[in-house]
């Protein structure tokens, strides 16, 4: 098994803090850990254990092949990467801004060109950034969602991107709830679920995958 196994019965997780879905500080690590708990329950031969680390230790650790399991995505060209997913519930994504009157809501991305919007740095939305920055909208990477809501609420930043229950899930932002709005305009939508190392497998899964 690859370097993402702790010990001879448990796996590490790769993971970011990224209410309400993964957190260190989250009634049981998150809702996606959650779900991968009972999924591993019925579904493993192992155990697994939240590794939480910066989105750009992630990466690192996703593109030497050093991991089993992971709720960070790898790149899309990643051929040993496999996706499991464990709700069939869909998540809207989109922006936050500071709260306004007027409804948030765009036809195109230009229309908010010469915004700042901060988020992860991550291989999944890699095509909507592009299209973010030729837009010409400027990106500002964060390593915790928090940092993200913290530069908008101190106008350091014109929007988040995020899904729309993410202020809700975190200690900074709920005293800032009626300031923050989020977008009618949904960007994309993401499953609930984790990423697998199919060089692990069959040491990982009950049945054959």
């Amino acid at each position: 098994m690859r370097s993402g196994k702790l010990q001879a019965d448990v796996v590490d997780v790769l993971a970011i803090d990224y209410p309400p879905f993964t957190g260190e500080k989250l009634p049981g690590n998150g809702l996606s850990f959650r779900l991968l708990q009972a999924y591993a329950h019925k579904h493993m031969t192992v155990a697994v254990r939240p590794k939480f680390l910066p989105p750009a230790r992630v990466q690192v650790l996703l593109s030497e092949g050093a991991w089993c399991l992971s709720f960070y995505p790898p790149k899309s060209n990643n051929e040993l990467a496999g996706f499991l997913q464990l709700s069939d519930q869909w998540v809207d994504l989109g922006l936050f801004r500071r709260a306004r009157e007027d409804r948030f809501v765009w036809a195109a991305l230009q229309d908010l060109s010469g915004g700042k919007i901060a988020t992860f740095r991550t291989p999944t939305f890699g095509d909507l950034y592009s299209q973010f920055s030729q837009a010409g909208l400027e990106l500002v990477y964060v390593d915790h969602l928090e940092q993200a809501f913290k530069l908008l609420i101190n106008n350091r930043v014109d929007y988040v991107f995020a899904d729309r229950f993410a202020p809700e899930n975190m200690s900074y932002t709920q005293k800032y709830l009626t300031q923050l709005q989020f977008g009618e305009t949904i960007l994309t939508k993401t499953q609930v679920g984790f990423f697998y190392n199919k060089s692990c497998a069959s040491k990982i899964f009950r049945a054959h995958l």
